[in-house]
């Protein structure tokens, strides 16, 4: 379960960047693998990271199986909302597919977290597919509703 599967991403989007910083502190560095660099979000009550795939993944074969997710201590989220849906642009809809709650803990430390809930899917759940993932930190450690984080990773 530890291999990178960055190479499926086709675009990443947040949802604010401190001071529109992208320079400092933009989305760029969310996958860099670096350990001095970061994204920080402005302030805000609700912050997200939208990851869009080059082709759908289908949640049966479980191509992504987890994240891995560094915050800045003080500066997490209590709770992580995976969400992965199917956006169709020729029809301009969404419809979710998968939901995953996760409780990171308030730490510089690296995170994992699995998606168990796909192999409790019925085969019609299972056989559907998603181009888009959305991290949603619901419940920020921030007086402000910030979120920075260092290193994020989607595991295959």
């Amino acid at each position: 379960m530890d291999a990178d599967a960055s190479g499926l991403i086709k675009a990443i989007r947040v949802s604010s960047t401190l001071n529109n910083d992208a320079k400092q502190y933009g989305k760029k560095y969310l996958m860099d693998g670096k350990d001095d660099t970061c994204w920080n979000s402005d302030e805000g009550e609700r912050q997200w990271i939208s990851i869009e795939f080059k082709e759908a993944q289908q949640l049966s074969l479980q191509s992504i199986r987890g994240i891995q997710i560094q915050f800045q201590g003080g500066f997490s989220s209590k709770q992580l909302d995976v969400r992965c849906v199917h956006r169709d642009q020729a029809s301009d809809t969404t419809q979710e597919v998968h939901k995953e709650t996760f409780f990171p803990e308030d730490t510089n430390k690296m995170q994992s977290f699995n998606f168990n809930g796909i192999s409790q899917l019925d085969d019609e759940s299972a056989s559907k597919c998603y181009n888009n993932m959305t991290l949603a930190f619901t419940k920020p450690t921030d007086l402000f509703g910030r979120i920075i984080v260092y290193h994020l990773k989607l595991l295959s």
